[in-house]
């Protein structure tokens, strides 16, 4: 190895460890301006939220740095949910975990978030990330606490993270695919301070969500974003275990989603390209040779009225005649949103993810 590629690796891990370190503490003590969100709030960027250092800094260039472990005891967290759960769960909100390159007009900066629900002791437990549905501006995560406090409460880390949906938020391909990777990356790199393994991430998608979650699931080639914009991710991007809840469907996306909305992700130019197409279906990715056999748990309510249940059916269809360890949950009587919070759906990914 040359002088110059180890002096770029050197300088590229101690980036990393610092930002892992960063982020496990919380990223904002002392440094945003932000108020940590409460109970049933959605994301919100914090004021303040510095940006990673920039290539040259002083920072950025100091291999020999020393960072605390990110396996230190957790911060203490902005709020306690305990009321009727089998374990208190701690809430630790709007972590900045990306910097995309691509933001919004006259933004320099538009740092992605997440937040994290955690047992208050205990552990090691399993590791979930969750994306939100939309298309909406990333900070549009909140709802999800409805999923993330009663899994965690069962025994488990929760991480649930804001990725760029809408053209005008810097959504693109393939770097709306590289922030869900990046989730998942960072949600390994701080596993260990808030009570998690790393080993076995469980990536869960909730309606438009569901759809960038089996992207990034089942593609044969993982999505690799750039250190600089993803500085703490750890371990494989790829998840162990995927759980698409009401997704939005490949095949009729113009109509759930809007028919302009796979051309203003991808460029007009490259709305027609057939391999641009072919990554971006489901259907064809689990198909494809190579593809990585994870196991998958579809859940679908079946008073859904957004999205109905016989998509989920058509997946789960494709995922069995592929040889995929795959199971369909319909969930009686539950709507798009009441899906989240119900016990059977709570059930079901809590046994995929070996969670209590």
């Amino acid at each position: 190895m040359s002088a110059k590629l180890a002096r770029r690796g050197g300088w590229r891990e101690a980036l990393r460890t610092a930002w892992v370190a960063l982020v496990a503490v919380g990223l904002c003590a002392g440094a945003c301006t932000g108020t940590p969100a409460g109970p049933g709030a959605g994301g919100g960027t914090a004021a303040g939220s510095p940006a990673p250092p920039a290539q040259g800094s002083p920072e950025a260039s100091a291999p020999g740095s020393s960072a605390p472990s990110a396996a230190t005891a957790p911060p203490v967290p902005g709020t306690v949910v305990a009321a009727g759960l089998p374990r208190p769960v701690g809430h630790w909100a709007n972590l900045p975990f990306a910097w995309p390159s691509s933001c919004p007009a006259g933004r320099a900066t538009c740092p992605l978030e997440m937040d994290v629900y955690a047992p208050l002791g205990g552990g090691p437990w399993p590791l979930v990330v969750v994306l939100p549905g939309g298309p909406a501006d990333p900070t549009q995560y909140g709802y999800l606490q409805a999923l993330a406090v009663p899994l965690a409460a069962r025994g488990a880390v929760v991480v649930t993270a804001g990725w760029q949906m809408r053209a005008e938020d810097g959504a693109g391909f393939p770097q709306s695919f590289e922030d869900v990777a990046c989730a998942v990356g960072v949600a390994r790199g701080i596993a260990a301070t808030y009570g998690a393994s790393p080993d076995r991430v469980t990536l869960v998608g909730h309606s438009l969500g569901a759809w960038a979650a089996e992207v990034v699931a089942l593609s044969r080639a993982p999505f690799t974003p750039d250190d600089l914009a993803c500085p703490a991710a750890r371990g494989s991007l790829r998840p162990d275990a995927l759980v698409a809840i009401d997704s939005a469907p490949w095949e009729a996306m113009g109509t759930y989603v809007g028919p302009g909305y796979i051309p203003s992700l991808v460029g007009s130019d490259r709305a027609s390209d057939p391999a641009i197409l072919a990554a971006l279906d489901p259907h064809a990715l689990l198909a494809a040779p190579g593809a990585p056999h994870l196991p998958v748990l579809l859940v679908h309510g079946t008073a859904d009225t957004t999205i109905p249940e016989a998509y989920s059916q058509q997946l789960q269809a494709a995922l069995v005649a592929n040889g995929y360890a795959s199971a369909l949950v319909l969930v009686p009587g539950a709507t798009h949103s009441s899906v989240l919070g119900n016990g059977a759906t709570i059930d079901a990914i809590a046994r995929l993810a070996g969670i209590g």
